[in-house]
């Protein structure tokens, strides 16, 4: 005998084939959902490390730095000269040129860490897009200021890099960079947006990458005694840098920008610009860096590279007649900087006067 389906089961075929299209669907969204969420994360979010957090605006502006709680007698090696109150360029309040999609600058606080868990790099970077420049101002190692936050600790005050130790030990791994944002923030008053902490092989890694760098000297730089051309791979140009016999944290300074802007000329090279996303996400993503960079800044960052041209780093130094060389109570080396030093940075940072 013939089978005869019910006229109803062909309707319940077609009604279960529909149902299960919408759920395929509805899971293929719900995906596509999660997806899209997970790489704006990504994209936005930063790699590693807490977004740090700032003073509003209105405190940065209206700031009085700290005064030094101990009086240090010692001849000053210059006479301070206060400068007078930064004046706004010609060129605030005009519409900004767009660069990379941005209009704005980003300051980034890159500290390289020594053997003994301290800051021997210490450098405020401002990376500006509408000019397509990038300012590297140094602060000196030696800085003895007052250290927030460790009064309970009986320390108010030292070294500026041996606040990220004070951060690392006090308060555990990953709050050196707070630490010292935060002594950076309450002594100068300016924003920091993000933070690239490394270690001296990161930079030999980074060097190496790229195939050396190469440097020319026109004159011996402290107690690195010789002129001439040189290439260096990632040893040799991190023990040029960090040259200590005979010398002083001036001379390390010139001998670390150096470094910095043959690094550079090297990255903005046809053959080495193709490959900045990946050195930079390789770079970053090191188990030894310490960044709140995201993918978003680093994509930037390449972008505003490939829009720079060759002279678009500028190096500042805090002026020596800022500050005095004298010892601590300890006989350690150090130098004590006047309140001009702070209205010099902020007339860098918050002013853009360079």
């Amino acid at each position: 005998m013939n089978r005869i389906d019910h006229p109803l089961s062909g309707m319940n075929a077609d009604r279960q084939s529909k149902a299960k299209t919408t759920r395929t669907w509805g899971i293929v969204v719900l995906l596509l959902v999660i997806l899209t969420v997970a790489l704006f994360a990504l994209w936005n979010g930063n790699l590693f490390g807490k977004r740090l957090s700032n003073i509003p605006d209105s405190q940065i502006l209206t700031f009085t730095p700290f005064a030094p709680a101990v009086e240090f007698k010692s001849t000053p090696v210059a006479n301070f000269t206060a400068q007078p109150t930064p004046e706004p360029t010609e060129n605030q309040g005009k519409p900004l040129e767009e660069v990379c999609g941005q209009t704005d600058v980003m300051t980034v606080l890159m500290l390289g860490i020594d053997e003994q868990a301290q800051s021997d790099v210490i450098r405020i970077v401002q990376v500006n897009f509408p000019l397509k420049k990038i300012l590297m101002l140094s602060i000196p190692r030696d800085f003895w200021v007052p250290i927030p936050g460790l009064a309970e600790y009986n320390i108010t005050e030292g070294r500026i890099n041996a606040s990220y130790g004070y951060g690392e030990y006090f308060f555990g791994p990953g709050q050196g960079i707070v630490e010292m944002s935060s002594t950076v923030i309450a002594n100068y008053g300016i924003p920091i947006d993000r933070y690239v902490v490394f270690y001296f092989s990161d930079v030999i890694e980074a060097i190496d990458a790229v195939g050396g760098v190469d440097v020319h000297l026109d004159k011996p730089i402290g107690g690195y005694n010789y002129v001439g051309s040189y290439h260096f791979d990632g040893k040799s140009a991190l023990e040029f840098a960090r040259l200590r016999e005979a010398d002083n944290d001036d001379f390390r300074i010139d001998r670390q920008s150096l470094i910095i802007n043959s690094l550079y000329q090297k990255l903005i090279l046809p053959e080495n610009l193709v490959r900045l996303p990946g050195l930079g996400i390789k770079f970053l993503t090191q188990k030894t860096i310490q960044t709140d960079f995201s993918l978003k800044d680093v994509y930037n960052a390449v972008c505003l590279a490939n829009a720079m041209d060759e002279n678009a780093i500028i190096f500042k130094d805090i002026p020596n007649e800022l500050f005095r060389s004298t010892t601590s109570s300890t006989g350690g080396y150090i130098r004590i900087p006047s309140p001009e030093v702070t209205t010099y940075i902020q007339d860098l940072i918050l002013f853009k006067n360079y």
